[in-house]
């Protein structure tokens, strides 16, 4: 993969900063932001695991649980369907 990106002068971004690792994570695994406190939580946190802490934590969390669930009764085939207030970020 390098090879190829040399090849075609193309370069890797930098590492993403604690706040986006945070904000991806939150909206990857339960689809809502993190909230302000924790954000400066996570920033401050300066343990080898703070990612990994966090993410343990949304994974146990009872939003994920029911994301999870929700998704179970999905129909089989076309998009969920939607009440008219709901918005979905898993599509």
């Amino acid at each position: 993969m390098s090879t190829q990106r040399s090849e075609k002068s193309l370069q890797s971004n930098p590492p993403a900063d604690n706040y986006t690792l945070l904000r991806r994570v939150y909206v990857d695994l339960i689809c809502l932001p993190p909230e302000p406190e924790e954000v400066t939580a996570f920033v401050s946190d300066d343990s080898p695991d703070a990612y990994e802490k966090v993410v343990d934590r949304l994974l146990s969390s009872a939003v994920f649980r029911f994301s999870l669930s929700a998704d179970h009764y999905r129909p089989i085939s076309g998009p969920p369907a939607l009440a008219a207030n709901e918005v979905s970020c898993r599509e």
